[in-house]
């Protein structure tokens, strides 16, 4: 997925073979960011505050379509799939790498409903060279910057899910994991997990490594619970090409849509 619109396909095989698809998509730039949200799905930002969603799950050409219109133009923003699967995107400036034009708050997108949400401000610019990683307690670290401000500095992001759904915004009692593999998951395998309240929904997200707009490990992964309680059983993913081997974070959710602190847990045969 460039920034012109073309996408691109790369067989590994032999020496390699990049083929162009026909599929394009709107023009986008280097300094937009984009990010896989499910498997097979990217979410990605455009020029003129415009995203879409680019499927490359099938067997055939990617699918594209649109995905609403942020708030703000985030050059040198980034995008962070969160716990629950939503996208939060920080930061940017719609002048590039300059405080003109800054985006202090924050916008959320839901791929249920396809629509963005402002949501929390910062309190300093976050521009080139910053970064945003879900941490495990379902909070997200941001940080960094170099350009106009050097930020040697941090900040964290509550999602919604952390808070009770009351008037007073306070913080929820988070779900404890009392059981969770220890071993390495292989795929394709069922596997147990044990909590200190009934468990509604498992969430699998992959440890972060983002930099210069893009979050490239970021895989998400709703495991499918077929019937709650303190104990339930679900499947790691199918293969290493949809969960490349490596650390994901674990999150048990209660009936209430609030997660648990992810217990840490090896993919990989």
């Amino acid at each position: 997925l460039a920034y012109s619109g073309l996408m691109y396909k790369l067989n590994t095989a032999g020496t390699g073979t990049l083929t162009k698809y026909t599929m394009t998509t709107s023009a986008g730039d280097t300094n937009l960011t984009s990010v896989m949200f499910a498997p097979g799905r990217i979410l990605s930002v455009r020029k003129k505050k415009e995203a879409v969603v680019v499927d490359f799950s099938g067997p055939g050409e990617p699918v594209v379509s649109a995905a609403g219109t942020l708030a703000k133009d985030r050059q040198y923003g980034n995008a962070t799939v969160l716990a629950d699967g939503q996208v939060w995107v920080n930061g940017g400036s719609s002048t590039g790498n300059t405080v003109d034009g800054m985006a202090l708050d924050s916008e959320l997108w839901n791929p249920d409903t396809n629509k963005w949400t402002t949501t929390a401000s910062a309190t300093v610019a976050r521009l080139y060279h910053s970064t945003s990683v879900l941490l495990a307690d379902g909070r997200v670290l941001t940080g960094g910057g170099t350009g106009p401000l050097t930020n040697l500095n941090g900040e964290i992001y509550y999602p919604p899910y952390l808070f009770n759904a009351d008037a007073n915004g306070s913080l929820a009692v988070q779900p404890v994991i009392t059981n969770a593999p220890a071993a390495v998951i292989d795929w394709d395998k069922n596997f147990s997990v044990t909590a200190n309240e009934t468990i509604a929904k498992v969430t699998l997200v992959r440890a972060g490594v983002a930099t210069h707009n893009f979050n490239n490990e970021t895989r998400f992964f709703n495991l499918t619970v077929s019937t709650p309680g303190k104990t339930v059983t679900v499947r790691s993913p199918e293969t290493a090409n949809l969960a490349p081997p490596g650390f994901y974070m674990l999150f048990a959710w209660n009936a209430a849509g609030v997660p648990s602190v992810a217990k840490m847990v090896r993919i990989g045969a």
